[in-house]
C-alpha cells in the first residue's frame, strides 16, 4: 500500500539519498489542490464498481481513501491511515482498513468480507476520536432495498495511535521540492489492469469542518511515483511516504464533476496534476450518522 524513501540530512542539510524501499503497486488518484489545513476529525469516500468485469483483474483493485495524521501543532504524525475497499478477480469485495507508522503496518487489520461487485454502494470514513483514539468504518448497502431505506451493513474497526486529527491540502516536505498530498483518493493494484473492462467510481471525497458540514475544494491527479502523503524528521534524518509508489500507466478519468470520479483504463495515462474539478462545496454523504 506504501513506498517509503529515507534521505539523510547532513550538516548544511546537504541531502544524501539512502533508498529504503518496501513493495511497490500501482497507484493513481486525486488530491485537494489547497495550502495545508485541518480537518475536524473527519474524512469520507464512497465507491462501486460499475461495468466492471472482475475475471479482468489479477488478483485485487483497491478503491482507497488516504489521509495523514497529526499529534501537535498541525505536523504530520507520521500516521497514515486508509480506508481500502478491495475488489477481487472473483467479484467478491473486501473492506481492509490499514495504519501505517512510520513505514510500518500498525495494527495488522484483518479483512473483511462486505459485497461484491453489484454491491450498490460502499463508504469509508476515518475518525478520529478525543484521545486518539482511531475509527475506519465501512457503510455497505448491497441492495438496492438497503439503499432505497438507508439501512446499511456497517463495520467498524478502532485504534489507539494518539493523534488529535486529520490533514488536507498540500505542503511542502522540508528540505525537498516534493509536495506532500495529505488527502488523496484512488485506485491501487499490485499489477497493471490493462484492459478497457473495469471502472472505479468514487464520489463524496470530503472532509469535515468546523462547520459541521461535509467539504470538498478544487482537486487535481497525481500518479504513485509523485503521491506523497506523509513525512517525519527523527534525528538526522528525513523520512517520506507514498501512496502505491508506481504510476497507473493507461488509467484516466472518464468527464469529472465536482466530487465525482471514474477511474478507468483506455490506454490514456492522466499524469500528474490534471485538473479535477475547480470549484469548492458541501456534500451530504448518504450514510445517516456519517
Amino acid at each position: 500500500m506504501k513506498e517509503v524513501k529515507l534521505f539523510a540530512i547532513i550538516l548544511a542539510f546537504y541531502l544524501a539519498t539512502i533508498p529504503n524501499v518496501f513493495a511497490d503497486h500501482y497507484y493513481v488518484g486525486g488530491y485537494f489542490a489547497v495550502s495545508k489545513s485541518t480537518a475536524n476529525k473527519k474524512v469520507i469516500f464512497a465507491t462501486n464498481f460499475p461495468n466492471t468485469t472482475p475475471s479482468v483483474i489479477p488478483s485485487y483493485l483497491q478503491s482507497v481513501l488516504s489521509v495523514a495524521g497529526w499529534y501537535s501543532g498541525n505536523t504530520p504524525s507520521a500516521w497514515l491511515y486508509q480506508s481500502d475497499i478491495e475488489l477481487a478477480k472473483n467479484g467478491s469485495v473486501i473492506f481492509f482498513p490499514q495504519a501505517y507508522y512510520q513505514g510500518g503496518t500498525t495494527p495488522h487489520f484483518s479483512p473483511v468480507l462486505v459485497g461484491t461487485v453489484s454491491s450498490v454502494m460502499f463508504y469509508g470514513e476515518i475518525v478520529v476520536q478525543t484521545g486518539g483514539n482511531i475509527f475506519f468504518k465501512a457503510f455497505v448497502y448491497n441492495t438496492q432495498s438497503q439503499w432505497n431505506s438507508n439501512t446499511p451493513t456497517i463495520y467498524t474497526y478502532s485504534y489507539l495511535t494518539g493523534d488529535n486529527g486529520l490533514l488536507y491540502g498540500t505542503e511542502t516536505i522540508p528540505y525537498t521540492n516534493l509536495v506532500c498530498k495529505y488527502l488523496q483518493c484512488g485506485v491501487e493494484s499490485a499489477q497493471l489492469i490493462s484492459s478497457s473492462q473495469w471502472r472505479v467510481f468514487q464520489k463524496d471525497f470530503a472532509y469535515y469542518g468546523g462547520d459541521l458540514n461535509w467539504h470538498y475544494v478544487p482537486a487535481k491527479s497525481v500518479e504513485g511515483t509523485s503521491s506523497y502523503i506523509t513525512w517525519y524528521i527523527s534525528g538526522s534524518y528525513l523520512y517520506y511516504f507514498r501512496v502505491g509508489g508506481l504510476d497507473f500507466t493507461g488509467v484516466t478519468v472518464e468527464i469529472p464533476s465536482s466530487d465525482n470520479m471514474k477511474w478507468k483504463w483506455n490506454g490514456t495515462t492522466i499524469g500528474n496534476d490534471f485538473s479535477l474539478w475547480t470549484t469548492s462545496g458541501t456534500v451530504s454523504p448518504y450514510p445517516t450518522g456519517a
